[in-house]
């Protein structure tokens, strides 16, 4: 029951078409003790495409919207002039998801110098567009995360997280042979069914990690 009689009974969701026109925060408060020269975060999308079922950003957020590669190019560029800032966050619930990343990763890096990174990384994702995590490592960065949520191929089919331990080693290897030495998972422990089978493919799922790094390090050296 409403409170207030200028309040409807009832609320309707309504979401911005486009982001375009949308307000973002370039000009953050800025601390006079905390160093400035930290990571600042612009907002690249909303929503998000994977649908996960422990998610639920995935879901109270859609449907999945992008802005363009301009307008993030040009909130990058006041963000970073108001803030102080040296390195930018391109914040989402799926950077990956980003139709327009690489276009974005090229003219960042040429138009600003900066390093910029996504704040989420899907594994299957990085699998389909290995081009990315090479644009990234020119930056400097050989550090990635990745959230692979489900301890076995059972529970990450449970939970929509569609990732097969052949594409997390393809993309280990792929990540090592392009100079990635800290690769960090994100798995979620005790979900609903979780068996001793479960953990135990975890352990099988990291041993094989650990024989792709040290062979890929094996050949570099």
């Amino acid at each position: 029951t409403a409170l207030r009689i200028d309040v409807p009974e009832k609320i309707r969701y309504r979401y911005v078409e486009d982001l375009d026109d949308c307000f973002i925060t370039t000009k953050p408060v800025v601390s006079y003790y905390y160093p400035s020269n930290l990571s600042g975060g612009v907002e690249i999308t909303k929503g998000c495409e994977g649908q996960c079922g422990f998610c639920v950003s995935g879901f109270t957020y859609m449907p999945f919207r992008v802005r363009s590669v301009d307008c993030v190019v040009r909130n990058v560029k006041e963000y970073l002039y108001t803030s102080g800032s040296r390195n930018i966050v391109l914040n989402s619930v799926s950077g990956m998801s980003y139709p327009y990343l690489n276009e974005l990763a090229v003219r960042l890096d040429d138009e600003i110098g900066g390093y910029a990174a996504t704040t989420s990384v899907r594994m299957d994702s990085v699998h389909e567009d290995p081009e990315f995590c090479s644009l990234i490592h020119r930056q400097g960065k050989d550090r990635i995360v990745f959230g692979v949520e489900g301890i076995s191929q059972r529970l990450r089919q449970m939970t929509s997280k569609n990732c097969s331990e052949e594409q997390i080693l393809e993309t280990v290897r792929m990540l090592c042979r392009n100079g990635y030495r800290k690769i960090k998972f994100m798995f979620i422990f005790g979900l609903p069914g979780e068996s001793d089978e479960d953990r135990e493919e975890l352990v099988r799922l990291t041993e094989k990690i650990m024989q792709i790094r040290s062979e890929e390090a094996k050949e570099g050296s």
